[in-house]
């Protein structure tokens, strides 16, 4: 009998056909195919650690040259934007809140769907077994024909409450081009992407087996997972083919181990790093979004239930620690979510998130494709780099449809393909951190307790069984 993993493989092969895109990034094994060259820079990605003499590592598949323009661009005061304080200034901040005041008055008088027959509640209790009816649904959406929704919208159920919504553009007759952008600037996508890479330039980290392989199941092979790119123009000398690592990572300040509920939560493995100076390097990367996290805080707030939002505000004030690790000038976003789990280069299928309180998607990068599905809603939305998509992760089914990365622009810092990022509190962290006596049940810091318990308080492990002495004889 087939795994869930080969399932979803087959699923993902079939996706692919359906959107009838020239999909080369499906696992294939490059090397047997005999289409790299021995000299090829293949070969040094199996081997890459992410350590060089540079302060900005370069990505693995860069060249030479490309790796002064890269290092030029990055290390320049001006490309690296100004820094800010946790909050974004005054003048900025009263920006943001007047952007979403627009989108949110425009999506109520002309973008909102209400289904009259569904409640979210319903969707939370239903299990897997609604996946192959979603799965039949998804056919239909992921054909070239099914137009995808390019503005924003809200989805309703029967009491009103939104259970997703897409911030892209509307319609504004008063602007140069006709429409307002509601999701978030350029400039700001431009800086996320370049942190991000910058990021799994410093510590790879592969997507590992089981459940992300149920997830990713077109991005593995038995030598390792790479998105294949190419060069827009052809540099006579060099590799046709070029290759990135897939990656995936979990930077969560607080959260529970899986299968663990017995311990206290503390930050997952990914945010503390090897020592302390990793983590103020991933610290850095990883909360320099400051602008992006108080416009997703906003819409949070005008859109979703208010005792949603002041509990995952609570939550985060009292589960939030990364600021007071990190040097004082260190830009440290704010907002309400204490998890970011970033896809790097991956594919991702069908499938539910039920451990998510809420989850606030984005992306960005140079692709084609990647549309973001929702069959329980059947829509189809077009999900650019920008756009912020909130919804419930654990009441819905979604998946992004196959993507392609476009070619390498020459002169280009960047490796092109698709990242996304992901802000989303635990349920578990949640119910955690609303209690009267939390602090007994959080550890905020970096350390995690190896030599004292870091079991909750009045905990007593169960007595496993007593080990025999091993018989040792004396010469």
């Amino acid at each position: 009998m087939p795994s869930l993993a080969d399932k979803q493989r087959q699923k993902a092969e079939e996706a692919m056909k359906i959107t009838d895109r020239s999909h080369f990034n499906v696992g294939v094994n490059i090397e047997a195919a005999d289409i790299v060259p021995a000299s090829s820079q293949w070969r040094l990605t199996r081997t890459f650690r992410g350590t060089t003499t540079v302060r900005t590592p370069a990505p693995r598949t860069i060249s030479g040259s490309s790796q002064s323009l890269w290092g030029k661009k990055l290390h320049s005061t001006k490309f690296r934007g100004a820094r800010f304080p946790k909050n974004p200034p005054q003048g900025v901040a009263d920006k943001l809140q007047s952007k979403v005041e627009k989108a949110v008055s425009w999506m109520k008088a002309y973008g909102c769907t209400q289904l009259h027959d569904v409640a979210l509640e319903d969707l939370q209790k239903e299990g897997d077994s609604t996946r192959e009816v979603a799965w039949d649904i998804c056919r239909e959406l992921l054909k070239k024909e099914t137009k995808a929704e390019e503005k924003s919208h809200m989805w309703t159920d029967k009491n009103g409450k939104v259970i997703l919504a897409v911030l892209a553009k509307h319609d504004c007759p008063d602007s140069k081009d006709g429409t307002a952008i509601d999701g978030f600037e350029h400039h700001l996508g431009i800086k996320l992407w370049r942190d991000m890479q910058e990021l799994f330039s410093i510590e790879p980290k592969p997507i590992t087996e089981k459940k992300q392989h149920e997830r990713h199941p077109a991005d593995n092979t038995k030598q390792g997972s790479h998105m294949r790119y190419f060069r827009a123009v052809h540099i006579p000398g060099l590799d046709e083919v070029l290759l990135e690592l897939k990656q995936l990572r979990h930077d969560f300040e607080v959260w529970w181990e899986t299968g663990h509920s017995e311990k206290r939560e503390y930050a997952s493995a990914d945010l503390r790093g090897k020592d302390r100076a990793q983590f103020e390097q991933f610290g850095r990367l990883l909360y320099n979004d400051v602008e992006i996290v108080d416009l997703i805080e906003r819409y949070v707030k005008a859109l979703f239930p208010p005792d949603l939002y002041a509990d995952l505000k609570t939550a985060f004030e009292r589960g939030h620690w990364v600021h007071k690790e990190l040097p004082p000038d260190t830009p440290v976003a704010g907002g309400i979510f204490l998890g970011r789990v970033t896809l790097w280069k991956l594919q991702t299928m069908l499938h539910k998130d039920k451990q998510d309180v809420l989850c606030v998607v984005i992306c960005m990068g140079d692709f084609t494709g990647g549309e973001a599905i929702f069959p329980d809603l059947n829509v189809k939305l077009a999900y650019n780099p920008g756009d912020i998509i909130i919804f419930y992760s654990d009441a819905l089914w979604h998946m992004v449809a196959p993507w392609e990365p476009t070619p390498r622009r020459p002169g280009s810092p960047f490796v092109p393909g698709r990242m996304a990022r992901v802000y989303t509190t635990h349920k578990s962290t949640l119910k955690g951190l609303l209690k009267v006596d939390w602090a007994k049940w959080v550890i905020l810091r970096r350390d995690r307790p190896v030599d004292e318990s870091p079991f909750v308080p009045g905990y007593v492990p169960k007595a496993g069984p007593l080990k025999k002495k091993r018989k040792t004889s004396k010469a």
